[in-house]
């Protein structure tokens, strides 16, 4: 990927969250610098699939880190989620009805934000 360095498969959680911090801030990053990732499709695809795999994590922090960043994707990507949404549904759905309550408000919060798109 051109802009977005994403090394997720490391095993420590503290590595984890700096390298999903990147990601997150790459998300905000105006529309001109990210869009090109997303326009990409393998690329966008490389970053949902790797925001999804962290909303999935065995640690709190992690899930609720991606679901934020879901969020933040959703605001700004809402045109490029169309083929990722059964997987968000999924993984919504999970984080509200068996996640700690602050996955599962993030997970609410997605769908908020795409009912306001």
């Amino acid at each position: 990927m051109s802009s977005i360095n994403l090394r997720f498969r490391l095993s420590s959680k503290t590595r984890r969250l700096l390298h999903f911090k990147r990601l997150s801030s790459g998300v905000q990053l105006p529309k001109k610098h990210v869009r090109a990732n997303f326009a990409v499709e393998n690329e966008r695809t490389y970053i949902m699939q790797n925001v999804c795999a962290l909303a999935s994590d065995s640690d709190v922090v992690v899930r609720k880190s991606a679901f934020e960043c879901l969020v933040k994707i959703a605001e700004v990507y809402y045109d490029c989620l169309d083929m990722y949404m059964n997987v968000i549904y999924q993984l919504t759905i999970q984080a509200i009805k068996q996640d700690e309550e602050v996955v599962a408000l993030q997970a609410i919060e997605f769908w908020s934000t795409i009912a306001e798109e």
